[in-house]
């Protein structure tokens, strides 16, 4: 072998070297690339299972409020009502109470005969 020859062979070799370096490291940098894009996946299918609760819960919400809208309409029907059976309720009550004292003078006024006197004077 001429040196030109021992070069090129040394040249080849070290170029061999290389490139099992090279595919070593190539392999090395894949393996990670996996791993990364797996762990990429598991973060995607986290982010999306959230967004997804994320919105069952703010459907929810919504159906929360509109049920809270019907609540609130029907407690303020209610307290209405309730402040115009008072009302009635008091009206009610005077009218009995002045109806009781007309009985009660018409019992004592009409001596017993069952009705009012009217123009025995």
């Amino acid at each position: 072998m001429q040196s030109g020859e021992v070069m090129n062979f040394i040249d080849f070799q070290q170029l061999q070297i290389d490139n099992e370096l090279s595919v070593k490291k190539i392999d090395e940098i894949n393996k990670e690339l996996l791993s990364l894009k797996k762990s990429y996946a598991k973060i995607v299918e986290q982010v999306n299972s959230t967004k997804k609760r994320i919105g069952d819960l703010l459907n929810e919400e919504n159906m929360l409020k509109q049920e809270m809208e019907g609540r609130k309409k029907v407690l303020a029907k209610t307290e209405k009502d309730i402040r115009k059976v008072a009302v009635e309720r008091e009206k009610a009550r005077k009218e009995n109470s002045k109806l009781r004292g007309m009985t009660r003078n018409v019992r004592t006024d009409g001596g017993g005969s069952g009705g009012p006197r009217v123009g025995t004077d």
